[in-house]
């Protein structure tokens, strides 16, 4: 794998939440908590759609990096 691909590479939520260190619910809760206000509680995320009912959710790892380093304390 190229450094360009694993910069590119889509976690599933759940590799997402092990990945932060936090339960797969947790996670989920978040998203659901920015929804409206995006007061970025969350990871950055991307939804697409695969099919008419199905939707997927993803973290890119560059995302998870950025919200890590944003969330470590002084």
């Amino acid at each position: 794998m190229t450094d360009t691909t694993v910069m590119k590479r889509v976690l599933k939520p759940a590799e997402a939440a092990e990945y932060i260190g936090v339960p797969p619910n947790t996670l989920a809760s978040w998203r659901y908590l920015d929804r409206g206000d995006g007061g970025g509680r969350s990871p950055k995320w991307i939804k697409s759609r695969n099919g008419a009912a199905q939707k997927c959710i993803g973290y890119r790892l560059e995302a998870l990096d950025a919200w890590l380093e944003e969330s470590e304390s002084a």
